[in-house]
């Protein structure tokens, strides 16, 4: 099983990835040709501004996948490293647990906003709900991730060396 959710979860964080530099990418060039055109031009394009906020929710979401992944986060671990070993892990499978939770709610809400918001984003005339798509989408990897990291803590009963040192 923890196999399978690796076969799911690494070509996701590789689509995350290229995903969140092909946004970054994109933003920088419309920005500069924007920049550009008002410079030499006098003339803005109106859609610069709503594309960028666009692409930056979706480098945003699919970008912090990668860094969870890929454990690069930022943790503030001083008191969680008083514990002994047992305790760390008991408190680790405890936090997954809640947020797991917290993501299969999230996951529940998705339908109910997905249909709030039918309606077309008024400049760039796509989906509304295109905006929220990668939120999902990182709660589902997320949550694949965070299922299969538990599994694994309960089974071996001790915590992977890379965590927290």
């Amino acid at each position: 099983m923890i196999e399978m959710t690796e076969r799911v979860l690494l070509p996701f964080e590789k689509f995350c990835k290229v995903s969140s530099v092909l946004s970054l990418g994109a933003m920088f060039l419309i920005n500069t040709l924007n920049i550009g055109s008002r410079a030499i031009f006098n003339y803005s394009f109106v859609w610069v501004f709503p594309l960028t906020l666009f692409l930056f929710i979706w480098m945003t979401f699919f970008g912090a996948f990668v860094i969870y992944r890929q454990k690069r986060e930022i943790t503030v671990d001083f008191i969680y490293r008083l514990f002994p070993e047992m305790g760390r892990l008991w408190i680790t499978v405890a936090c997954n647990i809640l947020i797991i939770g917290l993501l299969l709610l999230l996951l529940w809400t998705a339908p109910r906003l997905i249909r709030s918001q039918a309606s077309s984003l008024q400049v760039l005339q796509i989906p509304r709900y295109l905006q929220a798509a990668p939120l999902f989408l990182f709660c589902a990897g997320t949550l694949l991730n965070f299922f299969k990291d538990t599994i694994l803590l309960i089974r071996e009963r001790k915590l992977p060396s890379s965590t927290h040192e």
